[in-house]
Formats: C-alpha cells, sequence, structure tokens
C-alpha cells in the first residue's frame, strides 16, 4: 500500500450566514505540511416544473450579484431540518406560485472533496396554484418555455447558470416530458 497522507482534525475556521470553512493541517509521506480546507453550505434545491402545457416554468430573476435579470429554473436552499423534496415544494411555491401533485428526484450533485455542498434537483408535474411568499429580495417573473425552446436559449448561452443548463441539457436529452 502507498504512503499516504495524514490529515488531522478539520477545525471550523470561519461560520458565515451560508458558507463554514473547516482546515486541517496534512502531513505527507515526505514530511512536507500543508493545509487542506473544505467549504460548506446547505444543501440546495432545484425544480424543473412543467405546466398543464407541458411547459418548463424558466424563471427571470433579478441576480444582486449581477445587477441584472438572468434565466433561471426555481431553486432554493434546504432549510435545516427541512426534507429536501419538502425544499423543493416549498421553493416552487414561493418562486412560481404553483404546488406540485408530483414531485420525482431527477439529479443530486455532490459537488466535490473541498466543498460540501449537496444539490437535488427534481421533476415537477401536476402543477395547481398554491402560492407562497417568497423572499424580500426576490424579483421574478415566471416565463413558460417549451422543452426545445429552454434547450436553445442553453446552446445560444442565453441560460448562463452552469449547473441549471446542464439540467436542461440531460433533460432535452432523455426525453423526458
Amino acid at each position: 500500500m502507498k504512503n499516504r497522507v495524514k490529515v488531522g482534525n478539520y477545525k471550523t475556521v470561519f461560520k458565515g450566514t451560508i458558507y463554514e470553512i473547516k482546515q486541517a493541517k496534512a502531513v505527507f509521506p515526505s514530511g512536507k505540511i500543508k493545509t487542506f480546507e473544505i467549504a460548506s453550505r446547505p444543501p440546495s434545491v432545484s425544480i424543473l416544473a412543467f405546466d398543464h402545457k407541458r411547459r418548463l416554468l424558466l424563471t427571470r430573476e433579478y441576480r444582486v450579484k449581477y445587477k441584472k435579470y438572468l434565466w433561471r429554473i426555481p431553486a432554493g436552499r434546504v432549510d435545516k431540518g427541512e426534507q429536501p423534496i419538502k425544499a423543493a415544494q416549498r421553493e416552487l411555491q414561493e418562486e412560481t406560485g404553483y404546488k406540485a401533485r408530483n414531485l420525482k428526484l431527477f439529479h443530486f450533485t455532490d459537488m466535490g472533496q473541498s466543498l460540501d455542498w449537496k444539490r437535488y434537483t427534481y421533476l415537477a408535474t401536476g402543477l395547481a396554484k398554491s402560492p407562497l411568499n417568497g423572499d424580500e429580495d426576490e424579483d421574478i417573473t415566471v416565463v413558460p418555455t417549451t422543452l426545445p425552446k429552454a434547450y436553445k436559449m442553453v446552446k445560444q448561452g442565453k441560460i448562463k447558470n452552469e449547473g441549471m443548463a446542464y439540467l436542461i441539457f440531460k433533460l432535452y436529452h432523455q426525453k423526458i416530458k
């Protein structure tokens, strides 16, 4: 067996509203010492929701970081103690005003070794009006869009969020309607 790096216990060095940073000392077989870091954040959900006309509910959402409106799909954080499927239903209601009769896990991602962030994506169908108040800072308009048009928007670079673009790309190629 190869000699491996020995990693000490991780200690929190920063805890913010969303992110927590932990560090640990690592000793390599050569004797070199480095610091390993892990950033963690609460899990999040994304929703690929289809209305009764089989259109994907895209959103135009103002994003403060970019100071402009971006194309997105409904998404948000999983609250502490909340199950991802419940968070998906809540986010869908907050951002689109619809509740889904059917929610099915479509995709799961664990972002990797240095970023502890789990992302769940659900397919939502059987939508019925059932709005919940969203976050005060959210400025969102729902835009029902055919899947082929959404796919074209991905290919044209109009949907800039790479994760959301991938989900639409995957959905389109799996021919899930």
